[in-house]
C-alpha cells in the first residue's frame, strides 16, 4: 500500500509538470498574438504617419501630431521587444521543463479543443487520496492486531525409562 502512495505521489508531481508545460505553451501561444497585434498596431500608426506627414507638407496639420504619431511608434517598438524577450525566455523555461531544445523561432499554434466532455474527473490527486486511505486503513489494521489480547500455550513432553539413570 505504502509503494502504491509513493508511485501515485510521482504521478500527482508529473501531472504538476504537465500543467506547467500546459501554461507556458499557452503563455507562448498569447505573447504570439500579442506580437501580431502589435504588428497590425505598428503598421496602422505608420499609415496615419504617412498622412499626417502630407498634411503636414500642405500645412494643414501640425507638425506636434507627427512627433507625437513617431513616439507612438517607438512605444509599439519597445512592446514589440519586451513581447519577444518575454517569448523567448518562456520557451527557454519550456525547454528546462520538456529537456527539449526548442529554438526561439519555432512556431507554436493552438491545439484543437477536445469536443467530447468527460462525465467523470480523473486526476492523480484523487487516485492518490485513495492509496492513502487504503494505506492507513492497513496500518490500522495493523495496530488493532497488535493490541489485541493474544492466547499463548506452552507444552513440554519427555520420556524416560525405569532405571538407575532417572533421566
Amino acid at each position: 500500500a505504502l509503494s502504491l502512495v509513493e508511485q501515485q505521489k510521482v504521478e500527482v508531481d508529473l501531472y504538476s509538470v504537465t500543467q506547467e508545460v500546459t501554461r507556458l505553451y499557452a503563455n507562448i501561444v498569447e505573447m504570439d498574438t500579442r506580437l501580431e497585434l502589435l504588428q497590425l498596431l505598428r503598421q496602422n500608426v505608420e499609415d496615419r504617419i504617412t498622412k499626417v506627414r502630407a498634411g503636414v507638407e500642405a500645412g494643414t496639420v501640425l507638425a506636434s501630431n507627427l512627433l507625437i504619431l513617431q513616439a507612438e511608434v517607438l512605444g509599439i517598438a519597445q512592446r514589440i521587444d519586451e513581447a519577444r524577450s518575454t517569448r523567448t525566455g518562456l520557451i527557454a523555461v519550456m525547454n528546462v521543463y520538456t529537456g527539449d531544445s526548442l529554438a526561439p523561432a519555432t512556431a507554436f499554434r493552438m491545439p484543437v479543443p477536445e469536443t467530447a466532455l468527460k462525465d467523470s474527473i480523473t486526476r492523480p490527486e484523487m487516485n492518490l487520496f485513495n492509496y492513502q486511505s487504503t494505506s492507513y486503513s492497513a496500518q490500522r489494521r495493523l495496530i488493532d492486531a497488535g493490541t489485541r489480547p493474544q492466547l499463548k500455550g506452552v507444552f513440554q513432553g519427555g520420556i524416560g525409562k525405569p532405571g538407575l539413570n532417572i533421566l
